[in-house]
């Protein structure tokens, strides 16, 4: 298997810290290329999305498991010619059906957990895997059950992956008496539950998730540094959906941002490269998702823009695809008409001082200057936050980040850690690691290697 190498002098971090940004940016510039190797189902090329859901309630063929890609967020293509992918032993309309899929990818298998039986009425939710999206098997019911739980009722598991690789699902479970007065209620609330092992058999018991209301519904997380957000549907405010925030996934969540979107169910939130959320929503009455384009606040809303898919999309979550597309598919997709020496790994298109193989593994256009797209930014207290892109979706590239206190990169220095990685509108992850302060202040030095396997 060949592999060739290739880097350029980094940029450093001097004393006067005005000069950070600048000097780490074009660091951030520089590659190495060496080899990486992924593997994932089969999928059309330039993938970038995975949408777990199903259709429309009320038929046979309609609460059961779907699996749909696209390149963009906007355009969908379900797998299996349009039909499902799993449905349940027995399955019948309301009674045994597949509803509120959430997906997720960890330990060589896709993961869907979802809201089962009899519409959720039962102390448990269903969890299945899969190698390649469209053989699934069965591997447990995960029990959600409570001393006090509106017995049985559970409604939709949603994943999340964190940074440091750990897999949460936030759920749903009616309760039938207030624990506190012990007076008969009915209300949902979110609770977190985790895998205890790593074929996802073993389950933690369910935590309750500190959230400002206490009958709510849909809690979908996503991190960015040290902060996490969700947003949820408020039985309280008339099924409206809530951005909240916090430092820690189980208390302290506050904040809450009314988003509006009445009624309207299934969301899920992408950050859009630009600046600011897209917040995808069913569209109503056909079922179909649609998305609302936000502010970095969580303000001034414009939409709805409906995507388009052949079949509709129901309650559905997304996961950015992994290794579905080679650098020579990228090449043919991003730069059409070019001599092959132009379109080669190590060359320029652009002439913006980023090789090919940088902006393909980035996610950046290889046809136009986009050098300052990779972002590096300064800490209050000295330590650096320092951002970038990746897109997952390509094959054979990994990125790595190297500190070093020279510039032969021969001297150890303080690594930087990953704080978050959050998925992009575009199917890219923005990667966000933060170096420690020194003290007293030091040289500091970064270097960005792709590393590739043709």
């Amino acid at each position: 298997m060949s592999r060739f190498v290739f880097s350029i002098a980094p940029g450093a971090q001097h004393r006067r810290s005005r000069f950070v940004g600048i000097l780490l940016l074009a660091l951030l510039a520089a590659a190495g290329i060496t080899s990486a190797i992924a593997q994932s189902p089969v999928l059309p090329v330039g993938t970038r999305f995975i949408m777990s859901h199903f259709k429309i309630e009320g038929t046979n063929q309609t609460e059961k498991l779907y699996i749909s890609t696209s390149p963009n967020g906007t355009a969908w293509t379900p797998l299996n010619n349009g039909n499902p992918v799993w449905e349940p032993p027995n399955a019948a309309p309301f009674h045994n059906v597949v509803r509120d899929p959430s997906i997720v990818f960890a330990n060589g298998f896709y993961w869907v957990a979802y809201t089962a039986g009899n519409y959720g009425y039962r102390p448990s939710f269903g969890l299945i895997k899969s190698v390649d999206l469209l053989n699934w098997t069965f591997v447990t019911d995960v029990s959600t059950h409570l001393p006090t739980a509106y017995d049985p009722f559970t409604w939709g598991p949603f994943f999340f992956k964190d940074t440091d690789g750990s897999v949460h699902i936030f759920v749903s479970i009616g309760e039938k008496t207030d624990p506190n007065t012990g007076q008969a209620i009915f209300r949902l609330r979110t609770y977190e539950v985790h895998p205890l092992n790593a074929d996802f058999t073993q389950w933690s018991a369910p935590v309750l998730v500190q959230a400002p209301s206490d009958f709510i519904n849909e809690f979908w997380v996503w991190r960015e540094g040290d902060t996490y957000h969700a947003v949820y549907v408020d039985f309280r405010q008339n099924g409206r959906n809530v951005h909240v925030t916090s430092s820690n996934l189980i208390t302290g969540w506050n904040t809450p941002q009314v988003l509006g979107l009445d009624g309207l169910e299934g969301a899920f939130v992408l950050k859009k490269p630009t600046g600011g959320y897209r917040v995808y929503v069913e569209g109503v009455p056909a079922y179909g998702y649609r998305y609302y384009d936000y502010s970095d606040a969580f303000t001034s809303p414009v939409g709805p823009t409906y995507v388009s898919s052949p079949i509709t999309m129901r309650n559905g979550k997304v996961i950015t695809a992994a290794a579905t597309t080679t650098y020579a598919d990228w090449k043919q997709l991003e730069l059409p008409g070019l001599a092959e020496n132009e379109r080669a790994p190590l060359a320029d298109a652009d002439a913006d001082g980023l090789k090919n193989i940088v902006e393909c593994a980035t996610g950046l256009p290889p046809a136009a200057s986009t050098a300052s797209a990779l972002a590096l930014q300064m800490h209050s207290s000295g330590a650096l936050r320092l951002r970038y892109t990746h897109l997952g979706s390509i094959a054979g590239i990994t990125l790595e980040l190297e500190p070093s206190s020279s510039l032969d990169f021969l001297a150890p220095a303080p690594p930087a850690s990953l704080r978050s990685s959050t998925m992009l509108s575009d199917g890219r992850e923005l990667l966000e690691w933060h170096a420690p302060a020194l003290t007293p202040p030091e040289a500091r030095y970064f270097r960005l290697r792709a590393t590739f396997t043709p």
